[in-house]
């Protein structure tokens, strides 16, 4: 396979990468991060341990860490995902089935339950997507919430989970770049719009010799020049990196690339522009995108 054993400084083929340190204060910790939130001015870091840390952007120091575990209204038990709006952090509580609002300086605002077992959520402009873990075979994995918790539609017929499936990332993009939506496991790569998903790509990775999918998509983030996807293979996580100018010319959306080489196969239906191969963390610097902007990817690593 072409992108096979092949490291790739994925900071050397971007336009500009930044590195912002950020400075934790004396008996602050952060332990694994699970999900970040990005604006022009601040972002919000969840961890393991379900400590939510603020940090300016402009100094890497800590605004603020709140750890408000328990079960009252303005408490969690176990969060599994944020979300950023224009004035509002929104919390995604997996054990009592809540979403959270806090405001940007971490004041509690209010709470409502849900009625599935969420895997992950996004805050849109009139409310919530939802990505429901308990659907069975044929229902909507994707459901439409108003502000107070109130089901506005269902959408994406699915097929049930498999039980080592806790909670995986559905939703990517936010209030100033596009929403992607993206089924575990799926090929399929929508955008939400007009209180609806609209089929953006289908990515496709063929094995010539087995005619069968190569590769199962782990997450995908939409920029405004370039899509990115995630998949693991042998052992290793790797990242596949599209230009968008090149997809407008493809027919019917689809990312289709041939595993292995064939020797008569065309430079198009080989690469379509693709930029394939995993990260080596012994050079370069760290490739793990956890969040985005309209034009940018962010991750965060520990240095020492």
């Amino acid at each position: 396979k072409y992108f096979e054993e092949k490291s790739i400084d994925f900071a050397k083929k971007s336009g500009k990468t930044d590195t912002i340190p950020l400075f934790l204060n004396e008996g602050q910790t952060v332990s694994e991060v699970k999900r970040i939130c990005v604006n022009d001015s601040v972002l919000f870091v969840l961890d393991e341990m379900n400590r939510i840390t603020k940090f300016s952007l402009a100094t890497g120091k800590v605004i603020r860490q709140i750890h408000n575990i328990g079960h009252s209204n303005a408490e969690y038990i176990d969060l599994i995902s944020m979300s950023l709006d224009e004035k509002c952090l929104h919390l995604l509580d997996f054990e009592s089935k809540k979403i959270l609002k806090y405001d940007m300086n971490l004041n509690f605002i209010s709470s409502f339950y849900i009625e599935t077992q969420p895997m992950d959520f996004i805050a849109i402009e009139d409310g919530y997507l939802v990505s429901a873990i308990d659907a069975s075979d044929g229902d909507n994995r994707i459901i439409h919430l108003d502000s107070v918790g109130k089901i506005i539609g269902r959408h994406l017929p699915t097929q049930s989970l498999p039980m080592n499936v806790i909670s995986t990332k559905t939703f990517n993009g936010g209030s100033t770049s596009t929403i992607s939506v993206h089924d575990y496991n799926s090929k399929d790569i929508y955008t939400w719009s007009n209180n609806g998903l609209q089929l953006k790509y289908n990515l496709q990775f063929v094995d010539y010799e087995t005619n069968t999918d190569a590769i199962e998509i782990k997450e995908c983030f939409i920029l405004d020049d370039y899509v990115v996807f995630s998949f693991y293979y042998d052992d290793k996580y790797y990242y596949g990196i599209y230009s968008t100018s090149s997809l407008s010319q493809m027919s019917k959306a689809k990312l289709a690339c041939a595993l292995p080489w064939r020797e008569n196969a065309t430079e198009k239906t080989k690469t379509n522009n693709l930029l394939v191969g995993y990260f080596d963390p012994n050079r370069g610097v760290p490739f793990y995108p956890m969040g985005q902007t309209v034009t940018s990817l962010m991750g965060l690593f520990h240095a020492d």
